[in-house]
């Protein structure tokens, strides 16, 4: 708590992400905080199982304690929002507004895979069809000014996202993430309902394509991974997902010429500025070893004009790597900063990475 009373702003991945300074990560309900492969960060939990007393971020009518996880660049403090959730198995009229009555529905957790099925359990056993899910929830007020994302890591099939009523994400397809922009959305000091649609019919227009019936696997349905509310500063390192650029957003990591005298990590990470100033700082790239010396250090000087995204890009060489392999999986840890002209971290992100030597095998 004290790294978040010290810089509030810095909530800030999926895939995890932890921070050594002041970069706070928020998660709703620990049984949410789960790392799923697609999920680009690593959660370092700064405080866990916070009691429910003198929470700035518990919801005054929720069940929902949450977590501050530390997100060097990880990116946002993420609330983990799984606990609590109603569900309702078909098709149903009018689920999406505010005043609709869920409270004879199932109450779940996410990841929810609407049933419980047999460990075999292909050939179109399992459930396809229509299914609603309603979350409630009032905002902590600790989160006003904030850019704020609703991140579901999975929803299997069609699905729609609505909140307060309001339609404000469609998506098609079941091996991405879903992130929603609600910071416009929301209202304070009140219940706020999110209510998400899924179905997961037979439909080739998006993966898997196929129907259900002629695969050796079965795909459920329904929110079937994690959700999180993501709280940013203005000033962030964006999510590749939500910024939908061909080879861009997020933070991107790529290796050349690598050899056990040396290897080269490239570096590119996606900063977007939603105030409405200016912002000039520096990005700062550092790389440590497992034990945590520093292996490199370095910064790239950026200004982002208002509402406007920017890309830095950068190059570390690293000498005498310790390269991975399955006997000796060796990972870095990647430390990203944004800081302000003032030196205040404003937003970060963790990534564990690993440099491999590829071999050519000749025919």
């Amino acid at each position: 708590l004290q790294a978040l009373e010290n810089n509030p702003g810095a909530l800030h991945r999926p895939r995890r992400s932890l921070a050594s300074s002041p970069v706070p990560r928020i998660t709703h309900h620990p049984r949410i905080a789960r790392h799923h492969a697609h999920d680009d960060t690593v959660g370092k939990r700064v405080a866990q199982n916070m009691p429910t007393t003198n929470n700035p971020f518990r919801s005054s009518n929720t069940n929902i304690d949450m977590q501050i996880i530390s997100r060097e660049k990880n990116r946002w403090p993420r609330h983990h929002h799984e606990c609590d959730w109603r569900f309702y198995k078909g098709s149903v009229a009018g689920a999406e507004a505010i005043s609709f009555d869920d409270t004879e529905w199932a109450v779940v957790s996410l990841p929810n895979g609407i049933e419980y099925l047999p460990t075999e359990a292909s050939g179109c056993i399992n459930y396809q069809g229509e299914v609603w899910y309603r979350k409630h929830f009032t905002p902590a007020d600790a989160l006003k000014g904030k850019k704020l994302f609703l991140h579901f890591e999975a929803i299997m099939g069609k699905s729609k996202v609505f909140v307060n009523g309001r339609l404000i994400k469609e998506h098609f397809g079941g091996y991405l993430p879903v992130v929603v922009d609600v910071t416009n959305a929301l209202k304070w000091g009140e219940d706020n309902v999110i209510a998400v649609w899924a179905d997961n019919s037979d439909d080739p227009s998006y993966p898997p394509g196929k129907a259900q019936d002629v695969l050796d696997f079965t795909y459920f349905g329904g929110i079937y991974r994690d959700c999180w509310l993501v709280a940013h500063n203005p000033v962030f390192i964006t999510d590749p997902n939500f910024e939908d650029e061909v080879a861009g957003g997020g933070l991107f990591v790529a290796y050349d010429k690598v050899s056990d005298a040396s290897a080269e990590v490239l570096l590119k990470a996606h900063l977007r500025n939603d105030s409405r100033k200016t912002f000039t700082g520096v990005v700062e790239y550092e790389l440590q070893q497992p034990d945590g010396t520093q292996v490199a250090f370095l910064n790239d000087k950026i200004q982002v004009r208002p509402g406007k995204a920017v890309t830095s890009k950068d190059k570390i060489t690293v000498k005498n790597p310790l390269l991975w392999s399955p006997e000796t999986p060796t990972l870095y840890n990647l430390i990203v900063r944004i800081r302000d002209h003032e030196g205040k971290v404003v937003d970060g992100y963790r990534r564990r990475i690993g440099d491999r030597k590829s071999t050519r095998l000749n025919s």
